[in-house]
């Protein structure tokens, strides 16, 4: 049988998926925002922001309600600008659609318990 980590770990790793989106983003580099947004978050986000990892944290007490909806439109948004002519560095910075996703990501943040 496989190892499978505990709800405690499970929830390390979902904190530290939203360590990486946010408005933070703004003040960074371009390599930076690669670094944070397009490898860590964009590989984090498949597993962590999942439904089946949220409704296991919700279910363990770990979210609520609002923020697992949260977290299902916040990995709809971001998955929604893979493809497009906006997955660069430069419109992290400057696009309205990405501020709401970052934006989204610090709501988030905002809402959990350290």
């Amino acid at each position: 049988m496989p190892n499978r980590i505990n709800d405690e770990q499970l929830y390390d790793y979902f904190l530290g998926t939203l360590k990486n989106c946010g408005m933070f983003l703004l003040d960074c580099n371009a390599q930076d925002i690669e670094s944070f947004i397009f490898e860590e978050f964009d590989s984090d986000c498949i597993s962590f922001l999942h439904e089946t990892t949220l409704s296991r944290l919700l279910d363990s007490g770990y979210i609520t309600p609002q923020i697992y909806s949260k977290c299902q439109l916040l990995n709809k948004k971001f998955r929604c600008m893979e493809n497009t002519s906006m997955w660069n560095a430069d419109s992290v910075k400057t696009d309205f659609e990405w501020h709401a996703v970052l934006s989204l990501s610090d709501e988030i943040k905002s809402m959990l318990h350290p």
